[in-house]
């Protein structure tokens, strides 16, 4: 993967202060991630 595309990833995930927000996309990446592949 290219770096700058993952530390901007990072560094928006970071930037995330609603835990609402947090958990949402943290939901989406696993289901996202598990059928799209690189699951966890």
């Amino acid at each position: 993967m290219n770096m700058d595309c993952r530390e901007n990833i990072i560094r928006m995930i970071n930037g995330i202060q609603n835990r609402g927000t947090l958990e949402y996309l943290h939901r989406f990446l696993e289901l996202f991630l598990e059928k799209w592949g690189d699951a966890v």
